[in-house]
């Protein structure tokens, strides 16, 4: 089932006193933090209120993030805490890029038309993401990689691979 949001960050604190906040990014999508876009603040399953991004600044592994109508540290302390969450479609996704939650449940078949299972799990590793395919009592891991990823179609729930040799002795 489709969501109507998906996570982009979390609220980890305030940053100084005009209101900017330190936010961990959940997304590969760094454009989804730009100034001029709107997310949503959520804490505690009750929406905190729309907010558009002013700009935007790397702290390390972080970022710092000021937003339009949180001007000061109080402001900021006030929404400590918040996932920010945008609609999945607010932007085009990029070639080769899926959201986890459209991935589960697909079927997926080799290319030679043989049925492998469905999508169960989805790891996100630093290398690739690795499906798990579960097909009855036996499950796969099948990496998402350009040799082995044949086609993912969303719309039609499937997804095609070519067997690498032992990849289903995995």
């Amino acid at each position: 089932m489709r969501p109507e949001r998906v996570v982009i960050g979390r609220v980890l604190r305030a940053h100084g006193i005009r209101g900017e906040l330190k936010v961990r990014r959940s997304t590969d999508l760094a454009d989804r933090f730009q100034p001029g876009n709107v997310v949503l603040f959520v804490r505690g399953g009750k929406d905190l209120g729309e907010f558009e991004i002013e700009r935007v600044r790397t702290l390390g592994d972080l970022i710092g993030v000021k937003f339009r109508g949180i001007e000061s540290r109080e402001d900021a302390e006030g929404v400590k805490g918040s996932d920010i969450e945008v609609p999945p479609d607010s932007d085009i996704l990029p070639d080769d890029t899926y959201y986890v939650f459209d991935l589960v449940g697909m079927q997926v078949w080799s290319d030679e038309d043989q049925l492998l299972g469905e999508v169960t799990e989805v790891a996100q590793l630093p290398a690739n993401d690795v499906l798990t395919v579960l097909d009855g009592s036996k499950a796969y891991q099948i990496p998402m990689i350009a040799d082995v990823i044949r086609d993912v179609a969303v719309s039609d729930r499937r997804i095609t691979v070519h067997l690498l040799p032992g990849l289903l002795d995995l």
